[in-house]
């Protein structure tokens, strides 16, 4: 099988084209059984709800919790949201932590020519779609005994249909839903009858979407060898980016089907509430932020007002000064000028006095100093 998918995949990255529907599904099917086989992936039900419901929910009967569903067993819808919530983010942290682990050059990551980061990738999808699915009503993934098998595949394969919104998948889902809740979640449903009935040919479907896209983005970008995809990315054009969006669309989508049990008109979904609640926050801010911006403007304006009339009383207030100085100033300088102007007069006539009384002098018989020139 190994030698065959080996050969296929190389085959397709020499032709460096799209492959068949057929070979897009093999490769993809060998993917997800290399995904399924790793340690960790299968999560027990009962495991799982005994350890979340007793850590957060003490009051909670924790075995009625196992046997039916946490929602009938009085565990809330909101409190369901939040610790579903919770998971997404655990398995996110944990998705992310191993992709620069794995993918490396040289073969190192190569299991069955298989990428590990895909099969690692894969591997913690499929475990965040039981612990959701189980928080919201859905009984056991596994079979009986308690290991991950070909049924357990196909139903995540579907899941994660939804996860990637291929198209019509859903529909089968909710069908399925539908059909598990009237006959009972508690029952024992005809698992192999019902997987051929709903999940088998979205599960064809999804493996083609997945094969299509691993094949294009992985196996076709070398011309002569497969390179797998380093740094985060991961092979088949699919990023630990979308990891979380993707688990948050299955979480709403199995939140809204009848197996969880929820009123979604009574009980509106607490990530919903969230956002409104961030979004009123934020406008809040904003309104407040804009509130206290113009009450700076305006109190800047009032200072830089006052600033003014007082600049401009104190600029006046110089000028006066400076005037009344400057008039004070002119009125002493003329009159100095008056004084002086007053005296030289006072002293030229006093001159003009003198010179005439000594020609009188010269006119009465006195000799005339004149003569002497002659």
């Amino acid at each position: 099988m190994a030698d065959k998918g080996k050969s296929l995949s190389t085959e397709m990255a020499v032709r460096n084209e799209s492959p068949s529907d057929e070979e897009a599904e093999a490769l993809a099917r060998r993917v997800m059984a290399r995904a399924a086989s790793l340690t960790g992936v299968k999560i027990n039900r009962g495991a799982f709800l005994r350890a979340e419901l007793r850590k957060r929910f003490p009051r909670i009967d924790v075995k009625l919790a196992v046997k039916t569903t946490p929602l009938e067993a009085g565990v809330s819808p909101s409190e369901i949201d939040s610790l579903a919530l919770d998971v997404i983010d655990y398995e996110t942290k944990k998705c992310a932590a191993i992709s620069f682990l794995a993918g490396l050059p040289g073969g190192v990551a190569m299991v069955g020519t298989i990428p590990a980061d895909l099969a690692q990738y894969f591997g913690h999808v499929m475990r965040v779609e039981q612990k959701l699915a189980y928080l919201y009503g859905w009984q056991s993934f596994l079979n009986e005994d308690d290991e991950v098998d070909d049924e357990t595949v196909t139903r995540l394969v579907v899941l994660m249909g939804v996860m990637l919104e291929v198209g019509g998948v859903a529909n089968s889902v909710t069908k399925f839903a539908a059909t598990a809740a009237q006959q009972s979640v508690a029952k024992q449903i005809e698992r192999q009858a019902l997987t051929k009935t709903f999940f088998y040919n979205p599960m064809k479907k999804v493996l083609r979407y997945l094969g299509v896209s691993m094949t294009k983005q992985t196996f076709a970008k070398g011309a002569s060898k497969i390179v797998p995809v380093i740094g985060g990315v991961i092979s088949g054009g699919i990023t630990y980016a979308s990891f979380k969006p993707g688990a948050e669309r299955l979480r709403r989508y199995l939140r809204s089907l009848p197996l969880s049990g929820i009123d979604e008109e009574l009980y509106p979904d607490i990530a919903v509430i969230r956002a409104e609640l961030a979004a009123r926050e934020r406008s809040e801010a904003i309104e407040k932020a804009g509130e206290a911006g113009v009450a700076a403007l305006k109190a800047a304006g009032v200072t830089i007002s006052s600033g003014a009339t007082a600049a401009g009383a104190a600029v006046s207030e110089v000028a006066g000064n400076a005037g009344a100085a400057v008039a004070e100033t002119a009125q002493n300088v003329g009159r100095a000028a008056g004084d002086a102007f007053g005296s030289l007069l006072g002293s030229l006539k006093r001159d003009s006095e003198k010179r005439s009384a000594s020609a009188d002098q010269y006119t009465e018989g006195q000799p005339d100093p004149s003569r002497d020139l002659k």
